[in-house]
């Protein structure tokens, strides 16, 4: 099964130490999901037959990289996604155990026993100390969706569960196996658990498939061949040392096997034979039907032997990374860029409704019972006449966050989308205005600014957009009260709106600026390289700093906390201060690569981090990372004295209550 790889960074703060996830830590209703969401349910698993075969229907495909999983502490593998007497949509979303709800997970493996019965695998999902991602297993009961393991690995593979989960497949419901980078785990219908394999070479295992209880394969980097023949599991030569990267298994006489430099391998019952060779990487095999590959490459069965399918015939030219088939009239295939193709029997076609994230896996209980997976927490099901929507508004990537009440919030990046207290919903936005920076005086006073010097308004009725008086990005806004709303932009200028029109200020010439922020009328900062420049209320004044400044926010009538570097220009080491303050408590300095933050008052500071825990809090005393459980980078946070938002790529929006 595919799956996208990790990156780990480091962050020079002290750890949480000692946290584990303990039953209802979290309610994942918060996490921004609108509560009459449609269903699978809804969409016919219900219609779909309960007792569809499952030893046709496996994982498949490989994901790129090779990420690691650490030692996250002992979180309780029971913990439900919902909380005691929350409804909450049947989507598989993830709460983490600082209760930060709606993480956004990559899904890269999905198999089931029946409509009622499929597990779904996420990976990457940050919880622990040290920034190690872990695995964690859902399972949907045919009405919704649970935790129902979690595993956390070790850099030391001879001990703990694997460092990273990768693909499952099923001979049957109580018969559950799972593989992945350093080990094996089996479920028996009550548990997860381990299996010994300390006289194996296991290495990075991609893919597992079988034709039944007592005939499964496991495939994997560097030609790994490893076969379960219902009493313990074997190694077997393979004629190649390309990685493998899926397996798909007819009966213990007839298996295929595919990988790196066009490596297509067939097992007769007795030993491994290469049939093809070339250069294009294929990443999923369904054996008599199809293989696909890089670069829309896939083949077809012939009966005899493996036919190139002409450009002609697909619709795309995406990489695709799984196959399912259900009949020979009835074909699916994933890929890059939320890229779906069903094949009817004649040709290939193009199923929209995926989103635009990359698939990895797909797996179906019959024709109109079928499910896709992949990055930005995407968990589509198909139920013979579309594909179900997502819980969320947006999958593009977001930059700004502002909100009036808790239940007017407003976040903007490529989308626009509103959350009025119950979900979150695509709002209409003007032509061309890809923001970057929003800001407020109440509900029917929104202000949003962004690439080519757009600047766009809300009324409380619809967003227009306004003159700027200029064509350079403006990266950040600030204002005090609606006729005296200041901007900056990328060439130096700072907007400022009286509350008739928007005008060029005169501040001189400068660097590019990219944070404003104010703590009142009469004390604003606008910064950006070594310029720093003040308005006292009746003029601007400037100075040029020896660091290089890039972001500024702070908290009505309190600190204003700047962001930069020191030491080489942009790139140099990454500090966060309070500007112009006696103490110098809290102030950090490191590789952290501050991209935003917001305070509620000066004990109560939040900066967004590009590092592997990109949210920290300052509580007056101390700086502490709170675990939001998911991969993403994040871009912005906002709050109020009731939650907490953050958000960032492919549409996350993260939630944690602070009541």
């Amino acid at each position: 099964m595919s799956k996208p790889s990790g990156i780990l960074l480091a962050l020079a703060l002290g750890g949480c130490g000692g946290r584990t996830l303990t039953d209802g830590a979290c309610d994942c209703s918060d996490a921004g999901v609108p509560p009459d969401a449609p269903v699978a349910a809804e969409a016919g698993l219900e219609d779909a037959a309960a007792d569809a075969a499952p030893t046709d229907a496996g994982t498949a495909g490989a994901a790129p990289g090779d990420a690691s999983l650490p030692d996250a502490g002992a979180p309780d593998a029971g913990v439900e996604i919902d909380a005691e007497g929350v409804a909450w949509d049947p989507y598989p979303r993830y709460c983490s155990e600082d209760g930060w709800c709606g993480a956004n997970l990559t899904f890269a493996s999905v198999w089931g026993a029946a409509s009622d019965d499929v597990w779904l695998l996420a990976v990457g999902v940050v919880e622990s100390d040290d920034g190690w991602p872990a695995s964690v297993l859902f399972h949907w009961n045919g009405s919704r969706w649970s935790t129902d393991e979690w595993f956390a690995s070790w850099p030391d593979d001879s001990w703990g569960p694997p460092r990273e989960l990768r693909a499952l497949w099923g001979a049957k419901s109580d018969d559950v196996w799972g593989v992945g980078s350093g080990g094996i785990v089996h479920y028996d219908g009550s548990v997860w658990s381990r299996w010994s394999t300390t006289e194996l070479t296991v290495g990075d295992l991609r893919d597992v498939h079988g034709s039944g209880e007592h005939d499964v394969w496991t495939v994997g980097a560097n030609g790994a061949l490893l076969h379960w023949d219902g009493l313990a599991w074997r190694e077997h030569l393979a004629p190649v040392d390309h990685d493998l990267n899926a397996v798909w298994v007819e009966s213990p006489d007839a298996a295929w096997a595919v990988g790196a430099e066009g490596t297509i391998l067939h097992f007769d019952g007795t030993e491994w034979a290469s049939t093809y060779g070339g250069t294009t990487e294929f990443f999923d095999v369904w054996g008599g039907g199809w293989v696909v590959g890089a670069a829309a490459t896939m083949l077809e069965w012939t009966g005899t032997s493996w036919g190139i399918v002409t450009s002609s015939r697909l619709p795309t030219h995406a990489d695709l990374r799984a196959v399912w088939r259900s009949s020979a009239n009835d074909a699916w295939a994933v890929g890059q860029d939320g890229t779906v193709l069903h094949w009817g029997g004649a040709n290939w076609s193009l199923v929209p409704g995926a989103g635009q994230a990359d698939l990895y896996s797909i797996w179906g209980g019959a024709a109109d019972d079928v499910w896709v997976v992949g990055a930005a927490s995407t968990a589509r099901h198909w139920d013979g006449y579309g594909i179900s929507r997502p819980p969320s508004a947006t999958d593009g990537e977001l930059f700004a966050l502002w909100g009036s009440s808790p239940t007017d919030i407003w976040a903007a990046g490529r989308d626009l989308v509103h959350w009025d207290g119950s979900s979150w919903a695509p709002a209409l936005k003007p032509a061309g205005a890809d923001l970057l920076t929003l800001w407020g005086s109440d509900s029917n006073d929104v202000w949003g600014a962004g690439y080519g010097g757009a600047i766009v308004h809300y009324d409380g009725d619809e967003w227009t957009h306004e003159p700027s008086g200029t064509s350079a990005t403006i990266p950040a806004m600030w204002g005090s009260v609606h006729d005296d709303v200041w901007a900056v932009d990328e060439s130096g200028h700072v907007l400022h709106f009286d509350g008739e029109h928007w005008s060029v200020w005169p501040t001189g010439d400068h660097d590019s600026l990219s944070g404003i922020w104010g703590s009142s009328a009469n004390n604003v900062l606008a910064v950006g390289g070594h310029t720093a420049l003040h308005w006292d209320g009746n003029s601007w004044s400037g100075e040029e700093v020896s660091a290089w400044y890039h972001r500024a926010f702070g908290s009505p009538g309190g600190d204003i906390w700047v962001s930069g570097s020191v030491g080489g220009g942009r790139y140099g080491a990454n500090i966060l201060q309070r500007w112009h303050s006696e103490s110098s408590e809290g102030n950090l300095s490191g590789t952290f690569g501050h991209v935003g933050g917001w305070a509620g008052n000066d004990d109560d500071v939040w900066a967004v981090l590009q590092i592997s825990e990109p949210l920290i809090h300052w509580d007056g005393t101390e700086w502490t990372p709170s675990s939001t459980g998911s991969n993403s980078d994040l871009n912005a946070i906002w709050g109020n004295d009731r939650d907490l938002w953050a958000l960032g790529s492919h549409g996350t929006i993260l939630r944690q209550r602070r009541e």
